[in-house]
């Protein structure tokens, strides 16, 4: 039987500012609210209204609370008004209620008019006896003309620095796959200037967080497309922040894909990693937020985190089916191959990232028109020993990116791509083709394409309004185009996309990529005239799924070997798609979601560039890309693969050596297996400068230490332990690898043998061999 205890607290709502809404007098700083088990203890104080003041893990006495804040953040919109701001601090009145059960402890906090608004809050923390997670949810009962943009909820302020030093301190999230922030509280800004991606939340000496979600203006034309949004960007909902000693686990338990914003903001006396809500928009609308935020701790790194999620996570409908039990993917896909990227158009080292757009874009010679690929391709399945799928771009009128207008007919004529197209089909090389997200490209100057009063005539009636009644215009690139976002809740749109991808299809296309897209991010949109609720809310969800869904369908009835893939990685779309671009090899790039997802759904990467200044930085590129578990994305058009040039360029050999080794011994580990926490690995590190982007050349660059053998871990369907090492260098390397069984048969497997290990050897824990030059290594376990 229940136990409860009551505490209310109440006071006079003050008079209004200017604005005419009042705000009520802050609560003294005398009362908390405590609940606790044998792992955390978490208090609540009246200082913040109800707020955070401290979330301890006992076993080491930390306190992951820098400052005390209010416990939730809204902001409201209404059409035609300014933005509003509120906090619990601005309740007339508060009661909390604790519950005791056998299960745990909950508190239950009860909030009164915020102002001079009639909108009300009950919010509750439950923690159940001997778990290291809380669980917080939120319901908000709204009478007024406004809607509830975000909530920020429990809103979290964490110290600076964990500990003595910072020098420990990483923040992981999962930003473009999985990304680690080293010394958050210290260098952040620091490092996102860097790369150019220096955003107004990131900036210090704020006091407190500003909210994400911009009601589709965007931070700025260059990256505001982008924002650090679920589903999107943000591939998973789990976020930590940690060091040696502990960890602080943050995340939502939502299965129906309702958009969120995550990340971290630097303040002047503390690190705001507080989740963003963006459930429903519409104004006046009350509701329950329909699922946990969950706050916990954990000791270890980032893999520890994940390994929570992963309980909550392989219980969802996205996780439904692993890529073994999957009939909606092609057998070819599973076998796997590479795709050879041909860039048709303008410099080929922008597919790669690593130059500016160029002045003009006049095809390539050696890559168009497209029967110039076939020999090639030829040449390329002959060199590497397997068979390829060959993504062609910028065969449209205008180049690319562009769409979804003004592209047809193909530069080279319709006629002439479609044969090629279908010479490769006959060799058993499936052509692959994009387009360019939902964005409506109405310049690309390069190409001297200017097509606005297209925009104007068609693409407007399609296009994502904003929350000022406008179109925001974008950048993508280096000027590589400019575009309108344009919404997936107009079924017009949808149509028109559908359509496009068929048309893909007619000219050859096996493969589609929906691109630019990132992560399948929807667009929010403020029109009423799309029949969808104006802003955010679950509808941005809904119609996006509905339309990968029916574009998917449209092309598996058309052919059945057909696959739907998408650049960037989101866990919500894992069962709608069959295939996703996936890179983890970028400058803070960490296998966050290789490691939770690899097993339900096929990934590809290695177009991108590893971030180092050397001769084989290619070679060092598709390694890490093979150890993550992704197919190989070639960038044929790279010097690094002029055969003309060197026939004997040493990522040939290791090329060869890691897709017979993907299609054979190492397949069901590296294709269809789960990605283990690595073990430890003894080799030399070779040591070389890192690259930098142009602007930030300095006299003596930074170093970085590469280890010559690179390794993953993984077990596979029918439960055997595989350890992959890929020695990327011209030498033979000797290698000492960690166990994670310390019993069962282990076997060294290359290409040419199968060797025993000794009983104690593997007795010991540790295995000690020789990695040949240029080849892949598995450690089976049974």
């Amino acid at each position: 039987m229940n136990r409860r205890s009551f505490l209310q607290v109440s006071f006079p709502t003050s008079l209004g500012l200017a604005t005419g809404i009042g705000i009520g007098p802050q609560l003294p700083p005398s009362r908390s609210w405590t609940i606790g088990n044998n792992r955390v203890k978490i208090v609540l104080s009246e200082e913040g209204g109800g707020g955070l003041s401290a979330f301890t893990d006992l076993r080491s006495q930390r306190n992951f609370i820098a400052k005390a804040a209010p416990l939730y953040r809204f902001l409201l919109f209404q059409k035609g008004k300014d933005l509003v701001e509120l906090s619990s601090l601005d309740a007339t009145t508060l009661s909390v209620e604790r519950s005791v059960a056998v299960g745990g402890e909950k508190l239950t906090l009860t909030y009164g008019r915020h102002r001079s608004l009639d909108i009300t809050a009950v919010c509750s923390v439950l923690l159940e006896a001997d778990s290291p997670l809380s669980k917080w949810r939120i319901s908000v009962k709204n009478n007024t003309p406004y809607g509830i943009r975000a909530i920020q909820y429990p809103v979290v302020q964490a110290p600076l620095v964990l500990g003595d030093s910072a020098e420990d301190d990483y923040f992981a999230w999962g930003r473009f796959g999985g990304q680690l922030d080293w010394k958050p509280g210290q260098s952040l800004p620091d490092r996102r200037e860097k790369l150019g991606l220096i955003l107004p939340h990131d900036l210090p000496e704020q006091s407190r967080a500003e909210f994400r979600a911009d009601g589709g203006r965007g931070a700025s034309p260059m990256w505001g497309w982008l924002p650090d949004q679920y589903p999107g960007i943000i591939s998973l909902q789990m976020q930590a922040y940690y060091d040696g000693t502990a960890g602080l686990y943050m995340a939502t338990y939502d299965g129906s894909g309702n958009v969120k914003h995550f990340g971290l903001t630097r303040l002047k006396d503390g690190l705001d990693i507080s989740i963003e809500h963006n459930y429903d928009e519409r104004p006046g609308l009350s509701f329950d937020l329909p699922y946990d935020t969950v706050l916990g701790i954990f000791h270890g790194n980032w893999y520890a985190a994940a390994d929570l999620y992963k309980q909550w996570a392989a219980q969802q409908s996205w996780c439904a089916r692993k890529i073994v039990e999957r009939d909606d993917l092609p057998a070819w896909l599973k076998e796997p191959r590479p795709t050879l990227q041909y860039e048709c158009r303008g410099d080929y080292q922008r597919g790669r990232g690593a130059t500016t757009f160029p002045q003009s874009d006049y095809p390539i010679g050696r890559f168009w028109p497209a029967k110039k690929v076939i020999p090639l391709t030829r040449e390329f399945v002959s060199i590497f020993g397997t068979p390829v799928v060959v993504w062609y771009n910028g065969w449209e009128q205008i180049g690319d990116p562009c769409g979804p207008v003004d592209i047809f007919p193909p530069l080279e004529g319709e006629e002439s791509l479609k044969a090629a197209m279908a010479d490769l089909s006959r060799d058993g090389y499936y052509p692959f083709m994009a387009i360019w997200g939902m964005h409506w490209c109405y310049k690309r100057s390069m190409a001297g394409y200017d097509g606005w009063a297209h925009f104007e005539k068609e693409g407007r009636p399609l296009a994502a309004i904003n929350d000022q009644g406008e179109v925001s215009r974008y950048i993508a690139g280096n000027m590589e185009k400019l575009f309108v976002q344009v919404c997936v809740g107009s079924h017009e749109a949808q149509k028109l996309y559908t359509e496009w991808f068929s048309k893909l299809m007619d000219l050859g296309a096996v493969a589609l990529e929906f691109d630019h897209q990132v992560g399948g991010y929807p667009a929010v949109c403020y029109s009423d005239q799309h029949g969808h609720p104006p802003g955010y809310g679950p509808w941005m969800h809904q119609e996006m799924q509905e339309f990968m869904r029916g574009t998917r369908q449209m092309a598996r009835q058309r052919n059945r070997d057909s696959i739907l893939s998408m650049e960037g990685v989101c866990e919500t779309w894992i069962q709608d798609m069959s295939l996703m671009l996936n890179r983890p090899y970028g400058p803070h790039g960490i296998p966050l979601f290789s490691y939770i997802y690899h097993e339900y759904i096929p990934l590809l990467g290695g177009d991108g560039r590893f971030w180092v200044s050397h001769l084989e930085a290619e070679l060092m590129l598709q390694t890490v890309n093979f150890i993550a578990g992704n197919q190989s994305f070639l960038m044929i058009g790279s010097t690094d693969y002029d055969f003309e040039a060197n026939p004997n360029y040493p990522i040939f050999g290791l090329l060869r050596n890691l897709f017979h080794a993907q299609r054979t011994y190492a397949r069901p580990y590296q294709v269809l297996g789960q990605m283990l926490e690595p073990v430890e690995l003894k080799t030399s590190k070779i040591r070389m400068d890192e690259w930098l982007p142009p602007g930030k050349e300095v006299i003596d660059p930074p170093t970085v230490d590469i280890p010559a053998v690179m390794s993953s871990v993984w077990r596979s369907p029918a439960g055997k332990i595989g350890y992959v090492l890929v020695n990327w260098t011209g030498a033979s390397e000797e290698v000492t690898l960690g166990l994670v069984k310390k019993a069962g048969t282990t076997s060294l497997v290359t290409a040419a043998e199968r060797k025993q290990v000794t009983v104690e050897e593997v007795k010991f824990g540790q295995v000690t061999t020789v990695v040949p030059a240029r080849s892949i290594l598995l450690v089976e376990q049974e």
